[in-house]
Parts: structure tokens; C-alpha cells; sequence
């Protein structure tokens, strides 16, 4: 094995390990509430039918100084223009039940309607039915869930899950 073959590895190693000797990474902050859905266009595709969305970008895990391929988690609530999603989306799915931390819903999600949802370790748990997330995708997010959300039995809203790749 030659030396010069072996030095690259190495020299990023230490570079890397060398920069966060005896330093703690910052904390992480509690993610803002975006209401702007410009940005997000450019983020995602936005099919019709919606209202005004309201979302987050999150980091996952522990911020590190290389992004990996599933560093930010995108949460969007989509307000319902209609009384349910449009058609582009496909048919509706089996309902899922999915836990939000607390804090988010309320910032997310207007009113109080869910305050009514079971509440463990400080997340409420959303059940509805699921639709394909894949219209909402564009590089670099991935959607893995869109949820519906019913007030008094009827849709008023989309909440979807959409994660860097």
C-alpha cells in the first residue's frame, strides 16, 4: 500500500475529529412555524385546492458538520379549500395514527379541535386517513405520509411528512 493512498482518508479524519474535540454541538432550537408559501413552492410541489400552508423544517438527530441523506424533516399542514383533497392526490389510503409533539401541533394546526386527542409523552395521536404523498415531492424531499385531519367528521385539512433523501 502506498503512503500518498492512505493520507487523503486520514487527513479528513482528523480534520473532522480534530474540530470537535472538547466542544459540545450548539442546541438544537425548537423549529419555527413558516406561514410564507413561497419558499415552500420552491421546496415542494403544491398541488390546488389547498389554503395557506403552515410548516416547519426540523433537523434530524444531531446536527453534524457533513448533512447526510436524511438530515431535515418538513412538516406542512395544508388547509383544505373543499371538503376533501383533490383529486390529483389519488384515492384515500387505511388510516394511520401518527404522534405529534404537542408544542408543534398547536403552532401548526389552527383552532383547538385537537385537544380532544390522546396525549403520551408530551404527543398527541393523529389518526386519519392517508393519501399518496408523491405529488408533493421535488428533489431533494421525499414525502413519506400525508394524513387527513376531520373536525366534526368532516376533512379540513392535510398534514404531511416529507424528509430530505
Amino acid at each position: 500500500m502506498k503512503l500518498h493512498s492512505v493520507l487523503p482518508p486520514i487527513g479528513l479524519l482528523l480534520l473532522l475529529t480534530g474540530g470537535c474535540q472538547g466542544e459540545a454541538p450548539p442546541p438544537v432550537a425548537r423549529p419555527t412555524v413558516q406561514t410564507d408559501a413561497a419558499p415552500l413552492r420552491e421546496m415542494i410541489a403544491l398541488p390546488d385546492g389547498f389554503g395557506p400552508p403552515r410548516w416547519v423544517v426540523q433537523p434530524l438527530g444531531t446536527p453534524s458538520f457533513a448533512p447526510g441523506p436524511t438530515d431535515y424533516l418538513l412538516v406542512v399542514y395544508l388547509p383544505l379549500l373543499e371538503s376533501g383533497p383533490p383529486a390529483a392526490l389519488g384515492p384515500a389510503g387505511a388510516p394511520q395514527t401518527v404522534p405529534l409533539d404537542e408544542v408543534l401541533l398547536r403552532a401548526l394546526l389552527p383552532g383547538s379541535w385537537w385537544e380532544h386527542l390522546p396525549l403520551e409523552n408530551g404527543k398527541r395521536r393523529l389518526t386519519g386517513l392517508t393519501y399518496p404523498a408523491a405529488p408533493f415531492e421535488r428533489m431533494p424531499w421525499h414525502a413519506t405520509l400525508a394524513l387527513e385531519l376531520r373536525e366534526q367528521g368532516r376533512p379540513v385539512g392535510l398534514l404531511l411528512w416529507l424528509q430530505t433523501m
